[in-house]
């Protein structure tokens, strides 16, 4: 008897089952949304760059700043709103976006902005900052705007459409040319006093890799205790030339740059 009345409800289960269609994702329906995919990973969401840590030479230099969406990709290139808000304390001579448009390509989802830099005089005095922003327009909604990272607390909050780029042209001394540094008795007597223009300078003269440059055993290395002795002579040298030449080689405040009391 048991048998028949679980055969009866089995029965009645399976003719009771409707079939029912699963509904696909729908871009218009679901809003699709720009966002910096940065603000994911990164605990700032800020991206920072110096010139003071590049060769004098170089004047222009390239950021690269991914855009990505929300749904699926369309057969039509989708424009997107970006815009430089007016907190932003960084010039037009400053920067510029380089993209011809500004737009998630047909297929895709996702686009790079190219924000190139200007190395301008106004960057060795102060950090400045451009402040972007994603906004809504007739492709894109604002669906994925915040989040609050801690929960139960209304701060910190995150902005997925909004970023920081941070600039300037001020270099800090490397860690082996700082007091307190085992070498910095030895670098100070021949490069003396460091300024940013100095770094940059030997940078440049002697073709430098800044990243090997800034390493914190870079004076221990690969014979770097000899060059620093090289570099200094070879410095106060063309020092002495330029200022023959009428034209002396100067730091930022206008005084003439010295290499330290032990360059021969």
């Amino acid at each position: 008897m048991k048998k028949v009345i679980l055969s009866i409800l089995i029965l009645t289960g399976l003719f009771a089952c409707k079939k029912e269609n699963i509904k696909s994702y729908n871009n218009d329906e679901s809003a699709s949304s720009v966002y910096f995919p940065i603000q994911e990973v990164d605990s700032t969401g800020d991206i920072s760059f110096s010139f003071g840590y590049i060769k004098s030479n170089i004047t222009d230099t390239s950021v690269r700043i991914l855009i990505r969406t929300l749904g699926a990709p369309t057969a039509f290139d989708r424009p997107y709103n970006l815009k430089i808000m007016d907190t932003s304390t960084a010039t037009s001579d400053m920067f510029t976006i380089a993209n011809p448009k500004l737009a998630i390509p047909a297929g895709k989802t996702a686009d790079t902005v190219i924000l190139q830099l200007h190395r301008v005089a106004a960057l060795q005095k102060k950090n400045y900052m451009i402040n972007l922003e994603l906004q809504p327009n007739e492709f894109f909604q604002d669906k994925y705007l915040s989040n609050i990272l801690t929960p139960g607390s209304t701060k910190p909050q995150r902005y997925y459409t909004k970023m920081r780029v941070m600039i300037d042209d001020i270099a800090g001394a490397p860690d082996w040319w700082r007091q307190g540094s085992t070498y910095y008795s030895l670098v100070n007597g021949y490069f003396g006093t460091f300024s940013t223009k100095k770094f940059q300078l030997i940078l440049t003269y002697y073709n430098a890799d800044p990243a090997d440059l800034t390493r914190t055993n870079w004076p221990q290395v690969d014979g770097n205790l000899y060059r620093i002795l090289a570099w200094a002579s070879g410095l106060k040298a063309y020092f002495a030339y330029m200022q023959a030449q009428g034209t002396p080689v100067l730091e930022a405040d206008g005084t003439p740059m010295k290499m330290g009391a032990s360059a021969k």
